[in-house]
């Protein structure tokens, strides 16, 4: 491998005249500045400095050589200039995945507020439910839903997601509301294939049902938009969910038997040298998940 690092020291031994100046200016012992440039000229096979007991010559070689070398530093220094913008005005790609459903309610909030902020950044969602290897497939960051596999991933909380089933005021005109989860067995229920047992609590009980799917999804996204039809009951988590109960869309159901909460997680591969990208879209999905005006079924429990 060449030695890069060297020429630096080659161009600070001609730029200061001498190596005793070069070592001033490196902070580096004089036999390390002599050991480095005698190495380079050996990798090279020529000399560079005509040496004198008072002084270094630049030779024709050394004179040739002296401007590549410049070149190569103005180079490096361009490219510190450059990542260092990076960091200040963060600019390029950020990949990140999401389970389905996630492409309604607050993570869209996320997105907009992030890029109206940084709008240099290009934005790469990819929605899906199996857990994907982010070092492989180069993704900066995922949004991962409940218990987390032991990996080397950093995992950074954001929200604690609470789940209820909910029914349009249509289909509950039509069908009188369940008063208990066993009740759900005579409803029309809208069951995500990645849930299809829900858990209840009551007190220290817990009991748990398998709905028996009249439509089965794969996206809850799709699951909120059957059940504001009127075509039945779904379960869905808070954070998708905007003003749905507010706007009178949606109706909360059983709410004397809470659902089991799930966390709601960023992963990223590393916290060291993370780039201004990854550390600002963290920033923006901590403030909008903590800000209650963001959170309409949260507000209106």
């Amino acid at each position: 491998m060449f030695l890069y690092n060297h020429m630096a020291v080659f161009a600070c031994i001609a730029e200061e005249g001498s190596i005793t100046g070069a070592s001033r200016r490196l902070e580096l012992p004089k036999s390390s500045v002599s050991l480095k440039l005698k190495e380079l000229e050996e990798q090279l096979g020529v000399r560079l400095f005509q040496r004198t007991t008072r002084r270094l010559t630049l030779t024709e070689h050394g004179s040739l050589f002296l401007e590549q070398c410049r070149e190569m530093i103005e180079a490096g220094d361009a490219a510190t200039r450059t990542m260092q913008g990076l960091q200040n005005e963060p600019r390029g790609t950020l990949k990140i995945t999401c389970p389905y459903g996630m492409s309604d309610g607050r993570i869209p909030q996320v997105i907009k507020l992030f890029s109206e902020r940084y709008p240099r950044i290009k934005l790469q969602v990819l929605a899906r439910n199996e857990r994907v290897d982010l070092v492989k497939e180069g993704i900066d960051i995922a949004l991962r839903l409940g218990v987390l596999e032991d990996s080397s991933l950093i995992a950074r909380k954001v929200t604690t997601c609470t789940r209820w089933p909910l029914a349009s005021p249509d289909y509950l005109a039509r069908h009188a509301p369940p008063v208990a989860p066993d009740d759900l067995a005579r409803h029309r229920c809208i069951v995500s294939a990645y849930t299809p047992r829900w858990s209840f609590t009551r007190g220290k009980q817990l009991q748990t049902v398998s709905p028996s799917p009249f439509i089965r999804v794969t996206d809850v996204g799709m699951a909120k938009q059957l059940a504001i039809a009127g075509l039945g009951i779904c379960m869905l988590p808070d954070m998708i969910l905007n003003r749905e109960i507010e706007d009178g869309l949606l109706v909360p159901l059983l709410r004397d038997y809470p659902m089991e909460r799930r966390d709601l997680n960023l992963l990223y591969p590393s916290r060291k040298l993370q780039s201004s990208s990854v550390k600002r879209f963290i920033e923006t999905t901590l403030e909008v998940f903590s800000n209650p005006q963001q959170a309409g079924f949260i507000a209106a429990q």
